[in-house]
């Protein structure tokens, strides 16, 4: 009889044994899984930070029919796939008598004028907006944009990075 009692302490303990090892291996996991979704939410916070990307001022020259928007690079990479940049602007449309959006293609409808320098004169684009650096945005607009309305700019970087600025009235 004390065989059996000690048999079978043995296989209940082997059984808690196998049943600890085997929790800690679901947490472990658990554990190492949280911290990598943690590393990559972390990886893309500091890429969108290093992509940042703010409209400093916009202004439409109503004669003319143009937008220009100056675009500061607030991040620390080099803002060179401008193809990929989406420009959306948001307009009442007075042929339609509603708002309207439109998203404008680079080199057609929009393009880089020159990079600004701290006294607002313009030096030429080399193809990329460096760090730290504001960009004259040309943009050109549809013919029947309401300019006594609202005219929203919404742009996207390649990195995804959205930056949003409203001119009130057409202003």
């Amino acid at each position: 009889m004390g065989f059996s009692v000690t048999m079978s302490g043995v296989i209940v303990l082997a059984v808690i044994f196998i049943a600890v090892a085997t929790s800690v291996s679901v947490i472990m996991k658990t554990y190492t899984t949280s911290i990598r979704s943690l590393e990559q939410i972390i990886y893309k916070n500091v890429e969108l930070e290093r992509a940042t990307i703010y409209i400093k001022n916009a202004y439409i020259n109503a004669t003319e029919g143009n937008l220009y928007v100056e675009l500061q690079n607030a991040g620390s990479l080099d803002l060179w796939n401008l193809p990929s940049t989406d420009f959306l602007i948001i307009y009442w449309d007075s042929s339609l008598n509603s708002t309207k959006g439109e998203l404008l293609s680079y080199g057609t409808n929009w393009t880089v004028k020159g990079i600004m320098t701290s006294n607002g004169s313009l030096y030429g684009y080399s193809g990329y907006i460096p760090p730290g650096q504001t960009a004259l945005i040309v943009a050109y607009l549809p013919s029947n944009v309401d300019y006594s309305k609202d005219i929203r700019i919404d742009i996207t970087n390649s990195y995804g990075f959205v930056t949003t600025y409203e001119i009130i009235g057409g202003g």
